[in-house]
């Protein structure tokens, strides 16, 4: 993948600083996988011009207004030595750094999370908070990076008139109506409120893409309603942020929703070259847990620009391309979902049947309980034949599709039944290669003819289950 571009100075030496072409360009010319070729304005900070966003008045002197940007070419920037932005209007990403009381610049440290994100035709607008911006976490900073990603974005038509240092690049080539907020961990916080406040006032992103984020309600922030599709992506050994689970903000989504867990990941390993913190302990490699976060995300920014929604739902198949470890996926605000049963607590059970254990809204992880306090799930052991009934409410009557997260071992057997027809499914422990004790899987059956009465897990083994959901369509 490029992630750099160059150029020919009048010497011959390489130029890392992007530069326009005197004559314009050809045809666009797309990269054998048919994606676009890129050029950044920061070619590793090598590039000795302070590219600046013109944030207007609103903005304090104190604050950073400096800004990396990345975006889409029309040819190749190594071999033309031009970095002409690809004919036409392209959406926009507007992304928030992470930060901490000791580095607040990093604005210019995702350059291969931004690069396949231009690859696929967005426009990567990145600020840095430094300045007064930058410090220990607290709600009124947390509010600050917020009110900066709407700064930013609102700076987005002056870009596009060919104002500021990266006008000249931009002018007539930025979607400013087709925006999407994204941001790693306090940037991700601040992405998700400033995607609230912006639809509070009728002027909502296409959708946000939060990496790692800060939970602006655990500092005491009021977040509102995010009503507009969402993406979290998370890191299992994520020893900064608590966030193996986010049910906590799952009130808080107005729309269509996902988090994707990336197995064994940790914070710093979003950005391109963070230190881990010294208690940080991966297991998966930093490129993999990067390739898997560059490729559920993108997937994301192609749906949110085409469909305007979110899909991860369906999923299934390519996260099989992206990784070959299995992903713990959660999800919400499908249109033709009902929740049969996400067991917070025991309401959504009708009755225990010959079960060793049947215990409901209970953490996963019964060795770190604080770390999944907000993930709540029902485990049931039984050591023959055990049943759990779950009820069926009226508005998922005539669904044909039911769905679960499982975790378990590979000698659990599942048989979904309705009411008292015979089983729909086995979720068979041949699928035992997706079974890790610590992660679950997402399985499911077809209801032939749709649901008319309450369902009934039957059980062998030990088996954790979670979001028991019903389709009113099949996908």
């Amino acid at each position: 993948m490029l992630l750099w571009t160059t150029g020919t100075g009048a010497l011959g030496c390489a130029d890392p600083c992007p530069r326009l072409s005197p004559g314009g360009v050809g045809p666009v010319e797309h990269r054998p996988d048919g994606r676009y070729f890129v050029a950044t304005s920061d070619s590793d900070g090598a590039c000795p011009l302070d590219r600046r966003l013109d944030l207007g008045e609103r903005v304090g002197g104190a604050w950073d207004r400096r800004v990396t940007a990345t975006w889409p070419t029309a040819t190749d920037p190594v071999q033309t030595g031009w970095s002409d932005v690809a004919p036409g209007e392209h959406p926009v990403v507007v992304f928030s750094h992470a930060a901490n009381a000791d580095t607040c610049t990093l604005h210019n440290r995702y350059s291969r999370l931004h690069s396949r994100w231009a690859s696929q035709g967005w426009i990567v607008v990145s600020v840095a908070a430094g300045g007064s911006l930058c410090g220990s976490m607290s709600a009124e900073n947390l509010e600050q990076r917020a009110a900066l990603v709407e700064l930013a974005r609102s700076a987005l038509p002056g870009l596009d008139r060919g104002l500021g240092d990266l006008g000249p690049f931009m002018a007539g080539h930025l979607d400013s109506g087709r925006v999407v907020f994204a941001g790693h961990s306090r940037g991700g916080g601040a992405s998700l409120l400033a995607a609230a406040w912006a639809a509070e006032e009728d002027r909502p992103p296409l959708g946000v893409v939060a990496l790692q984020p800060v939970d602006p309600m655990a500092w005491a922030v009021p977040l509102g309603t995010v009503a507009v599709p969402t993406l979290l992506v998370l890191a299992e050994n994520d020893a900064d942020v608590v966030a193996a689970h986010t049910a906590s903000l799952d009130a808080a989504f107005g729309a269509a929703w996902g988090t994707v867990e990336v197995p064994g990941g940790i914070h710093a390993w979003t950005a391109d070259d963070l230190p881990p913190r010294a208690d940080a302990d991966p297991e998966t490699s930093a490129d993999a847990q990067r390739q898997l976060t560059d490729e559920v995300s993108a997937q994301a920014l192609m749906e949110l620009d085409g469909e305007g929604t979110l899909a991860p739902w369906a999923w299934t198949d390519d996260i099989a391309l992206w990784s070959d470890i299995p992903l713990r996926m959660r999800w919400g605000g499908r249109p033709d979902a009902v929740v049969l049963a996400d067991f917070q607590d025991g309401a959504q059970i009708l009755d225990c049947t010959d079960l060793e254990v049947c215990a409901v809204g209970v953490p996963f992880d019964s060795d770190d309980p604080e770390r999944h306090d907000r993930a709540k799930w029902a485990h049931l052991v039984a050591e023959n034949d055990g049943a759990v009934t779950i009820l069926v409410p009226v508005d998922a009557l005539g669904a044909e599709r039911v769905e679960l997260v499982v975790l378990g071992t590979p000698d659990v057997e599942l048989v979904l039944e309705h009411g008292q027809s015979t089983a729909l499914q086995v979720l068979p422990p041949s699928s035992a290669s997706l079974m890790d004790p610590q992660r679950g899987v997402m399985m499911g059956a077809d209801v032939p003819g749709g649901l008319a009465g309450d369902l009934v897990l039957r059980v062998r083994g030990d088996v954790w289950i979670d979001n028991v959901v019903a389709f009113t369509a099949p996908d």
